[in-house]
């Protein structure tokens, strides 16, 4: 098997599964996992919705393509899980790098970000915020998308597909 030459960005909504599975393709596949909210709370100090609320979200979009092009000229084989926004700003940046699409229904969405408290651009009224969010990102994601994969499905599912995604591309 050769070498995959991509870095690989897992991108998609808020809720699509992206650290989650990551974590898990990272290690079966020896990468290095990348999760990109992390390395922007530690390059900040702050949480990300502390940064959008004191700094506002055009600060948060250039830390976070800084972090980007730093993160991607790294000679090692990462997977990278992006922020939900990386697509608004960073196109010519993502076409560097392999993108595997997590797409995801509005239901599944909103069931999995329920309980999360540590969304910026997620209010009280869940539903219509993330629907929102995914009209205004879901032709970004499938423009700059590599690969398709279903995330509403069970976990073990989505990684066995992803797997065979990575897989593919290793064995061209």
């Amino acid at each position: 098997m050769k070498d995959f030459n991509y870095k690989i960005c897992l991108i998609g909504m808020p809720g699509s599964g992206k650290t989650t599975l990551g974590k898990e393709i990272a290690s079966i596949f020896d990468y290095e996992f990348i999760d990109m909210d992390s390395l922007i709370k530690k390059e900040t100090g702050l949480k990300i919705s502390q940064i959008f609320l004191n700094k506002g979200e055009e600060y948060f979009r250039t830390i976070e393509t800084s972090i980007l092009e730093k993160t991607i000229s790294s000679d090692k084989k990462i997977i990278i899980s992006t922020g939900g926004g990386i697509i608004l700003r960073n196109k010519k940046i993502l076409k560097k790098t392999y993108n595997i699409y997590l797409e995801c229904n509005i239901n599944t969405l909103v069931k999995r970000l329920n309980s999360s408290k540590e969304r910026p651009l997620i209010g009280d009224n869940i539903f219509k915020d993330v629907n929102q969010l995914l009209i205004e990102r879901e032709f970004l994601y499938k423009e700059i998308s590599n690969s398709i994969v279903d995330s509403n499905k069970i976990k073990k599912n989505i990684i066995n597909q992803i797997q065979e995604i990575i897989t593919h591309e290793n064995n061209k």
